[in-house]
């Protein structure tokens, strides 16, 4: 986790004065430990279950390719979450499908 693109990321947006609610169905333990003091600020909030963590979200962020992710129909996430701005960092989405459930989507190295 070290190198991850996500702790640069959710550093500079905790930074930046955002609350970050963010899941990992494979790393949660160790980002407990790496980013203990921004959740002890409540600027992160780690969630156990990837739906829980777009709840109150205004915008979703993607910076994993884990295939759970992949397998959360659209609808699925329109439903749970009250933004509609999606950037794809992995271009792991079916972004065709993400617009037409209303999001403003964005694949990075897409056009």
């Amino acid at each position: 986790m070290r190198e991850a693109s996500s702790v640069n990321l959710i550093h500079a947006l905790c930074a930046a004065g955002a609350t970050v609610v963010a899941h990992d169905p494979v790393a949660s333990e160790v980002a407990g430990h790496v980013f203990a003091d921004l959740i002890r600020s409540g600027s992160l909030v780690l969630r156990a279950q990837a739906l829980d963590a777009v709840g109150d979200a205004e915008a979703l962020v993607l910076v994993t390719e884990w295939p759970e992710y992949k397998a959360i129909p659209a609808a699925q996430v329109k439903a749970a979450m009250p933004g509609r701005v999606l950037l794809d960092g992995r271009n792991a989405l079916d972004g065709e499908a993400y617009k037409r459930e209303g999001f403003s989507y964005a694949g990075i190295g897409r056009r």
